[in-house]
């Protein structure tokens, strides 16, 4: 059988290592230094996003519905009242929306719909994760001695 040295298994780890940092570090890089600008920007400097088109909602939801708008509510976030028409919108729902910020605040709507399905969409997009995970280790095993996966013994 094929033994691996032990140069090998801290290559390996370095590696391993290596990956996780660059992974790590575009993550933090993209969430300071992002081209779009989110609510969150619009209500710590109101005057500087006056009359900007704001893309970034955090978990977005529809609350009261009224002639003129909507209450939109956000996790971590007072909510805040959309000018936008209000055909086919619904409570309780999540929006995918683009709205221009006003230092007043409110948000007037350039796009606002109902993200219909999200959270089904959400539930089935696991079912071939978790296929392909539980066919993955009905095969391999994880070997802790030369930290790499390997095929399984069935004798």
């Amino acid at each position: 059988m094929y033994s691996r040295t032990e140069s090998a298994v801290k290559s390996r780890l370095v590696l391993l290592l290596l990956i996780g940092l660059g992974i790590g570090l575009l993550c933090w890089t993209s969430a300071f230094r992002h081209p779009w600008i989110s609510f969150a920007d619009c209500i710590a400097d109101p005057d500087k996003y006056d009359d900007r088109l704001v893309e970034e909602f955090r978990e977005p939801l529809i609350g009261a519905i009224h002639a003129d708008g909507f209450e939109l509510r956000q996790r971590g976030e007072r909510p805040v009242f959309v000018r936008a028409d209000t055909v086919g919108l619904k409570t309780g729902e999540y929006v995918a929306l683009k709205a221009v910020y006003h230092r007043e605040g409110y948000l007037t709507a350039v796009v606002a719909k109902v993200a219909s399905g999200r959270r089904e969409k959400m539930a089935l997009s696991l079912v071939p994760a978790l296929l392909i995970i539980i066919l993955f280790f009905r095969q391999f095993c994880f070997k802790w001695k030369t930290f790499e996966f390997g095929m399984k013994n069935d004798a």
